[in-house]
């Protein structure tokens, strides 16, 4: 793809010239500007209607000034290679893994910690206060990117294999596919086996051929992707409890005017009411749905607490990248 594909769009002649430094004057009432916006899910995924929702209110609020192009799916790559596009400028938003982050600011990878979360209304009210204006102020002042929301849910992510896996041990030598993050990496040893990196779109055929042997996702992403077709059991471990980090470019954002940033921030926090309303409904649905389909047998009865204590045994191994934040965190849901 050409480099200009990934440009912001700027009508006039003027805007041009305007460029996108974090000392560039705020856009007149009359400029208009488009957002490129990645992530990594299908567009009929809750994310991506979620980014559709945005995209609605955000060109509704700011009477088309702001224009917003989605692109699902992948098609500008994996999230670190998206997160690097954000950052450059040559797209001006992505939705991405708290994990995924951490490969840029390393102790916000403590959201997605293994049993970290209590259940979804817990994380909410955690980062509703301190923990997110944190990372708030981390990913502007060492990366140069905005933090608009980092509650756009995603699912509580579950393990599949062609083993019947109960507990910890059922796991050992079983080569797990986590994305290529230190805190996932961390899950899949949390959950008994090897993590292996990889990107989603190969996780199909290298489950298929026997290059990796289990994978985690939460349920939605594991029916879209149809890992059902070349997985046994699908074990409701529930390890990882995510919510995707949204966030923007900085010096595009500090180039909005103050309506427009009204705009986007607003069209952050009500998409992801939105969205997680979809991916909670979602998971009660496609637990249904996979419960009576015959490729897979969902597995419940598991050893829940044997994980949780492994978690406590081994999410300590990363206190010195997060810091005091995993404490905090627990300490806040008590």
């Amino acid at each position: 793809m050409k480099a200009q594909q990934f440009g912001v769009a700027i009508a006039g002649v003027a805007a041009l010239t305007l460029g996108w430094s974090a000392s560039a004057p705020a856009l007149a009432a009359d400029q208009t500007v488009t957002i490129r916006m990645s992530h990594t899910l299908p567009a009929t995924d809750p994310v991506g209607l979620g980014a559709e929702r945005f995209k609605e209110i955000v060109e509704k609020m700011t009477n088309g000034t702001v224009k917003v192009a989605i692109f699902p799916n992948n098609q500008l790559g994996g999230e670190n290679q998206a997160l690097q596009q954000e950052k450059q400028g040559s797209i001006q938003m992505a939705v991405t893994g708290a994990g995924t982050v951490g490969n840029l600011v390393p102790d916000i990878s403590v959201l997605d910690a293994p049993y970290i979360w209590k259940d979804w209304e817990a994380e909410k009210k955690v980062l509703s206060g301190p923990v997110f204006k944190h990372f708030q102020q981390e990913l502007e002042g060492t990366q140069g990117l905005k933090l608009l929301s980092a509650t756009w849910f995603y699912g509580r992510r579950n393990l599949t294999c062609n083993k019947l896996i109960r507990k910890p041990e059922d796991a050992a030598g079983l080569k797990i596919r986590t994305p290529p993050s230190p805190v996932n990496l961390l899950s899949a040893e949390v959950l008994g086996g090897k993590g292996t990196p990889m990107d989603f779109p190969q996780v199909y055929l290298a489950l298929k051929t026997g290059t990796i042997d289990c994978e985690e996702n939460p349920l939605p992403t594991i029916l879209s992707g149809k890992l059902y077709e070349v997985q046994k059991y699908v074990m409701m471990t529930h390890h990882i409890q995510q919510s995707q980090v949204v966030t923007m470019n900085l010096a595009f954002w500090e180039g909005l005017n103050p309506d427009q940033q009204k705009a986007v921030q607003t069209a952050a926090d009500e998409a992801g009411a939105y969205e997680t309303g979809l991916g909670l409904k979602a998971e009660e649905t496609d637990l249904k749905k996979m419960q009576g389909m015959k490729e897979t047998q969902v597995v419940t009865d598991i050893d829940l607490p044997a994980f949780v204590a492994r978690a406590r045994e081994l999410d300590p191994r990363m206190k010195t990248v997060w810091g005091g934040l995993y404490d905090q965190i627990i300490a806040e849901q008590r």
